[in-house]
């Protein structure tokens, strides 16, 4: 690189142009232009540096997440409700050699409990039949219940039961003995059910291949055939499954076509419950990124943009499970400062209007001449000098996609429920110029100073570009969750237009807000 002030030449190529100073040589024009390319190369080595930590800090979100997701032990959330089908047995009809019976499916929904937290698995008892010590006589209590009263007709159901043989008391086996053998799981009865309105100490025993004493079975009485509520069933379509080995007769079953079998029904969302709407603000880093093409480009000064602040709203839809659609609105305030803060204005005829012009990178404006003292006459010269920077006001419509990284519900000294939710979000967004304006002070030939207001600055045009981010997201009540998202935006046009340069703005911010949810928990 050539050895060279930067600021020498900058400013003695602008008193060329302005008219204040000679033409510098032939060969100083080189310089020049080296130092115009160096300067831009410090702009993209600093825009390359912006997006290499901006890289870093989503490879670390990025590697935390999977560290999480790798040493997370808990089990999948699984929904509360959920349909399950199930098959239901009716008996058709009774007779002294058949029975035939319809399993039709049932969808029911079962309610699932919420996953024990880790205090309440230490403090359970790890001996599970010591939990209920009455446990054991209660089974003792309904296996004799059901030994001592069993249900009406079953001497005479056979094989019904988990395909368990179930012998009339009376009949013999081949070696002359009787055997007794039943089925707990005939039908369901509770503790405190009897026959015949006895209670079981009442009832008597059952004459067993044993001995004791006892009465026989009760059987099935022609009334409680008279109940048995009939089903429609085609016998044609139905078909022998088992034999029963006792009597040598078929078991006939009936299952429904798969075509007539009931569905679960859809969970379909209202749309109401799938909105959400969010509020924030932001503090802002932007910087200017300007291209000089031409070399009537350098008559614009170099502005810096300071930090500024955001605050906006906007509205999610979700679209599935881990994905949402994030629209909104967004107010945007900052300020840029020119690098030089003196300059020497030329009075210039722009669109038919003769003026003093002060140019800008983002925008010009011209000074009204109801400040001087003299008319505006082409050729005139004024000093100007900025001491506060310009105001900036800005409105952003961003537009982008959420995608839910990592999950984990947990609760907080074991009362408060809590969601983490770590996420990524990729869009766009367009930016809309709403206002430009500052105080300059003014030097007038005659030696008159004075401080006036610009604002109206030309050559603005609305924007758009690219940003991206990631987030961590808190849920600590029903539907309230706060959140901190850094996000980055990059333009990919000019904010400014009919000017020989190219400005765009990239900036780095981070969103602090919360967001309320309309569906239902």
């Amino acid at each position: 690189m050539a050895d060279f002030d930067e600021n020498e030449f900058d400013e003695g190529f602008r008193r060329v142009i302005e008219g204040q100073g000679a033409e510098p040589p032939p060969s100083a024009w080189a310089n020049i232009r080296v130092a115009a390319l160096e300067r831009q190369l410090i702009r993209y080595q600093s825009a390359a540096l912006w997006l290499k930590g901006i890289a870093g800090v989503l490879a670390v979100l990025l590697g935390v997440t999977g560290y999480l997701l790798y040493q997370a032990k808990s089990e999948p959330t699984e929904p509360l409700a959920m349909a399950t089908p199930e098959s239901k047995r009716n008996t058709v009809f009774i007779t002294r050699t058949e029975r035939v019976f319809v399993d039709r499916p049932v969808i029911r929904y079962v309610e699932r409990q919420r996953p024990e937290s880790k205090s309440q698995r230490l403090n359970s008892d790890p001996n599970p039949l010591n939990s209920n010590p009455n446990q054991s006589t209660q089974n003792n209590y309904d296996r004799n219940v059901t030994l001592n009263n069993p249900p009406d007709g079953a001497n005479k159901i056979i094989g019904l039961s988990n395909n368990k043989k179930v012998l009339d008391p009376k009949q013999k086996t081949a070696d002359g003995g009787q055997e007794s053998t039943r089925s707990e799981n005939l039908v369901d009865r509770k503790p405190d059910s009897n026959l015949d309105g006895k209670t079981p100490a009442e009832t008597p025993a059952i004459d067993g291949p044993r001995g004791g004493k006892g009465t026989e079975l009760a059987t099935t009485s022609a009334e409680a055939e008279q109940k048995a509520a009939p089903i429609n069933l085609n016998l044609l379509t139905a078909q022998p499954l088992l034999t029963s080995r006792t009597l040598s007769m078929p078991r006939l079953r009936y299952r429904l076509p798969a075509s007539l079998l009931p569905k679960a029904p859809k969970i379909r969302i209202p749309l109401s419950e799938k909105l959400s709407l969010s509020a924030y603000v932001s503090p802002d880093w932007s910087k200017v990124d300007v291209r000089r093409d031409e070399a009537d480009a350098f008559k614009y000064g170099d502005e810096e943009l300071q930090a500024g602040i955001v605050a906006g709203i906007r509205a999610g839809l979700s679209l599935s499970k881990k994905w949402s659609l994030l629209a909104g609105v967004e107010f945007g305030q900052n300020t840029f400062d020119d690098g030089n803060k003196r300059l020497i204005l030329n009075a210039e005829t722009i669109d038919g209007q003769t003026a003093y012009f002060y140019r800008t990178a983002l925008g010009t404006v011209g000074i009204p001449s109801d400040l001087l003292s003299t008319p505006v006459q082409p050729g005139d010269v004024v000093g100007l000098e900025v001491h506060e920077p310009i105001q900036r006001w800005v409105l952003n419509l961003p537009l982008s996609l959420r995608y839910d990284i990592w999950q984990k519900q947990f609760l907080l000294l074991e009362k408060l429920p809590l969601k983490f939710t770590v996420y990524g979000l990729l869009g766009g967004y367009a930016q809309l110029p709403l206002r430009q304006e500052g105080v300059v002070e003014i030097y007038e030939d005659n030696g008159r100073e004075f401080t006036g207001e610009v604002k109206n600055f030309r050559n603005l045009r609305p924007s758009y570009g690219i940003n991206l981010g990631a987030g961590a997201e808190l849920g600590f009540a029903r539907h309230i969750s706060v959140f901190v998202e850094p996000n980055y935006s990059q333009g990919l046009s000019s904010v400014v237009k009919d000017m020989p340069l190219r400005t765009s703005i990239n900036g780095f911010g981070v969103k602090f807000g919360a967001r309320w949810e309309f569906g239902k928990k």
